[in-house]
């Protein structure tokens, strides 16, 4: 198990790794800053051809970005209880909760595309 203070990654049947509470986090409350390494157009298409190309996030419409951390791990929900919200000026990402999250609760969002893969509930 790697941990990280408050979250730790573990396996998940049917998903591969996840991120999960290690504290009990509130509405609002911010989980994880995730540095990105911005990667312009048309660079971004070569991540596909890898197997990076299905953890970059789209970050404006001349970039995608790539996270850093534990951003690569945070799993996709149609109903999620965190949010990745984009911070351009720091190039971050900043993972917040929507609701109440329990200890060894698994950390959702939504990803902003459709999902490339069959979405395990």
């Amino acid at each position: 198990m790697i941990t990280k203070a408050m979250i730790y990654i573990r396996n998940v049947e049917g998903k591969g790794r996840g991120v999960f509470a290690q504290k009990r986090f509130t509405k609002g409350e911010m989980i994880e800053n995730v540095p990105v390494i911005i990667i312009p157009d048309p660079q971004w298409e070569l991540l596909n051809q890898t197997a990076l190309g299905e953890y970059y996030f789209a970050w404006n419409e001349e970039a995608s970005a790539f996270p850093l951390g534990f951003g690569v791990l945070y799993n996709h929900s149609d109903t999620p209880n965190a949010d990745a919200i984009r911070n351009f000026e720091d190039k971050m990402i900043e993972v917040a909760a929507i609701r109440d999250i329990e200890i060894d609760e698994e950390i959702t969002i939504h990803y902003v595309c459709p999902p490339w893969f069959e979405v395990v509930t």
